[in-house]
């Protein structure tokens, strides 16, 4: 009798446990735990930035990296002030909560966020964030935009931390396409003397060869004037002394602000400063005029527009 009691028992437990779903391999866990794996990227200021290998609440502080994030279908849940982007990327994060100025990012509004990434570019006002924002446990990566190569680099991070590699690929092939294209064109022209001029009239500044400008320039078979200066900086300071002596064959004017005014200060200051009238561009006329948004900072996936306009600039 006990030897059947104890037989009952053990198959009562086991029916108890079979209904709760329950087993004799008990370190075998069921329940399905939320991903926790992470990646290391050393990122432009040389720290080692721990982050999730797909973060799900992205905050990005500037307008190149949120295109490029948007262009592999990532989503974010906090961006800079509206007011710097294009018209088609306003309308795709009109929804989207605002931590400040791109300049001026507010932390608090960041960390209200909850967010696993941010991702800011080089200047010292998003660097500055990464003390608070290590208190938070939030990762901060300074990405790298410094070049024509900084895109693709870019985009393919992007892609991998959307988890979606095939799309950054897409991407990645049709800039490296035109690209090609404009190498190929560029083959055989000769290489112009150019002067690359951001800013203002009477604070206008000259685009070097550290410049993301002064680079494409260089890319795209261009004698940039700007890296005989000398100068470890992105932009210098004007210096008509300098200029008269390289005598560039072609300006290209990087209109910061989309106002007419500034263009025709430009032209009448030209027109009235003797130094500017024995400059071969002006004497010939071949002054261009590009777009801030598109050669100021590296305008991410719109790099294509900026090839375009720079190849017309230099060979047109």
């Amino acid at each position: 009798m006990r030897l059947w009691n104890a037989v009952a028992c053990a198959s009562v437990l086991c029916g108890l446990m079979v209904l709760s779903g329950c087993s004799w391999t008990a370190d075998t866990p069921t329940a399905v735990t939320q991903e926790t794996s992470t990646r290391t990227e050393i990122d432009k200021t040389g720290t080692s930035v721990t982050m999730p290998s797909h973060p799900k609440r992205v905050v990005i502080l500037n307008t190149a990296n949120i295109d490029m994030y948007l262009a592999v279908e990532g989503t974010i849940v906090g961006r800079m002030d509206a007011a710097s982007l294009t018209g088609e990327l306003q309308e795709k994060v009109k929804d989207i909560p605002s931590v400040g100025n791109t300049y001026n990012p507010d932390v608090e509004k960041i960390i209200s966020l909850h967010p696993d990434l941010v991702i800011g570019m080089n200047i010292a006002n998003h660097i500055k964030l990464r003390e608070a924002l290590t208190s938070a446990n939030i990762p901060l990566y300074i990405n790298d935009l410094d070049s024509f190569e900084d895109v693709n680099r870019s985009l393919q991070l992007f892609g991998e931390l959307t988890n979606h590699p095939d799309i950054s690929k897409v991407q990645i092939e049709k800039i490296n396409t035109v690209f090609s294209d404009y190498q190929g064109k560029i083959k055989d022209k000769p290489h112009p003397k150019t002067l690359l001029l951001l800013g203002t009239p009477g604070n206008l500044n000259v685009s070097t060869d550290h410049s993301f400008s002064g680079k494409l320039l260089d890319t795209l078979g261009a004698d940039n004037i700007g890296k005989y200066m000398k100068s470890e900086a992105p932009y210098v300071p004007l210096s008509l002394e300098f200029i008269q002596e390289q005598n560039p064959e072609r300006i290209i004017f990087v209109v910061m602000y989309p106002d007419p005014s500034i263009k025709e200060s430009f032209i009448k200051e030209m027109q009235s400063n003797p130094a500017w009238q024995h400059v071969q561009a002006v004497e010939t006329g071949q002054i261009h005029y590009v777009p801030g948004g598109l050669f100021a900072l590296n305008p991410g996936t719109r790099i294509t527009q900026t090839l375009e306009l720079m190849y017309k600039a230099l060979y047109e």
